[in-house]
């Protein structure tokens, strides 16, 4: 079991190129290039913060239903999914990332009522999900 609190750090460093520039950021000695995206006017040609806030939001989803499936010795094939999340200004006109929704699948699970239970509380328990203001709908799959 996790022993709370828990600690995680990253870091990252850009040089003074403005938008066009690329930069890195690293954490748990992993490494990413990132770019501010086209759709902001930027180069391109790297993650942008909006794709790793996305591929945060499902990955937590997934991570918390692989550890709940195996607490509750739900055996399965595969689990996996897509996210779409929309980015638009609110009626402050602060841009936000107001809405997500996650498409998710499950291939191959022993009980399909209790994976589609399991794939619920997933959606619920998820804590980086259940950290951020984002409205976020789920639709699952049972393949």
């Amino acid at each position: 079991m996790a022993k709370y609190p828990l600690s995680f750090t990253a870091q990252a460093r850009a040089s003074g190129e403005g938008v066009n520039g690329t930069w890195s950021s690293q954490s748990a000695g992993h490494e990413f290039n990132l770019a501010i995206p086209t759709e902001f006017d930027g180069p391109g040609g790297g993650i942008s913060p909006e794709e790793l806030y996305a591929m945060a939001l499902l990955n937590c989803f997934i991570a918390t239903f692989k550890v709940i499936a195996q607490l509750s010795k739900l055996e399965y094939q595969a689990v996996g999914g897509e996210i779409s999340i929309v980015v638009e200004p609110g009626e402050d006109r602060v841009i936000r990332v107001p809405r997500a929704h996650i498409k998710a699948w499950l291939q191959g699970a022993s009980t399909p009522e209790r994976a589609s239970l399991l794939l619920e509380k997933a959606s619920k328990s998820c804590l980086i999900i259940n950290s951020v203001n984002t409205v976020k709908t789920f639709e699952f799959e049972l393949r």
